[in-house]
């Protein structure tokens, strides 16, 4: 027993080695969903993690964000998220390292069912919802309506605030929060973290 406790820790200081000697680790993120026939992406997050100093970042960049090559002939099509195809999302990948200088290999694309259940999976996560928020938009089939403060947010809620730009009598987030696409990216940022700390505590649970 004592040889194999020995060979155990042995096994497991190599990989914990390995790992925080490893380079930093960077992933894009994109958010998909399905409107109107169209297959777009509204969350662009640069997620990026270092093993040897234990630390993790999260950047999102605004779907607007223009990336063409003049001002004064700007289309639609110099928009960040319109270099998003879930066929080839290569494209996207290259224009956000081309704009952040990093060199990001890998990405993750989670649409609005997979967000749904990881969300349920995880039972739910405790969040503070910063406002009222109510809006609906019929041609979609969207309907949004929580109540400000902190509750447990299940799969389904999760979607209305990842969506949530601003309400039908067209207020939104207060300035200082971020308003509209800030907004939601600010509040993006801290459901995602909210997920991961979820996902932390529930496999220590275990």
């Amino acid at each position: 027993m004592e040889i194999q406790q020995r060979l155990l820790f042995g096994v497991l200081k190599n990989v914990a080695e390995t790992v925080t000697n490893s380079e930093p680790i960077y992933i894009l993120l994109l958010g998909e969903n399905k409107d109107l026939g169209q297959t777009l992406t509204d969350t662009i997050m640069c997620i990026g993690y270092n093993p040897k100093e234990q630390k993790a970042f999260m950047i999102s960049i605004p779907r607007d964000t223009f990336v063409g090559k003049s001002l004064y002939t700007a289309k639609p099509q110099d928009k960040i998220n319109s270099f998003f195809n879930e066929k080839n999302p290569q494209k996207i990948l290259d224009k956000v390292n081309e704009l952040t200088g990093l060199n990001i290999e890998y990405y993750v694309i989670v649409n609005n069912k997979g967000l749904i259940n990881l969300v349920d999976l995880l039972g739910g996560v405790e969040f503070d919802v910063p406002i009222d928020m109510n809006y609906d938009d019929k041609t979609q089939g969207l309907h949004i309506h929580l109540k400000k403060g902190v509750q447990t947010i299940d799969g389904k809620k999760a979607e209305m605030l990842l969506r949530f730009r601003h309400n039908n009598n067209g207020t939104s987030y207060p300035t200082e929060y971020g308003d509209n696409d800030f907004g939601r990216m600010k509040t993006r940022k801290k459901l995602y973290f909210s997920c991961f700390t979820a996902n932390f505590k529930c496999k220590i649970s275990r």
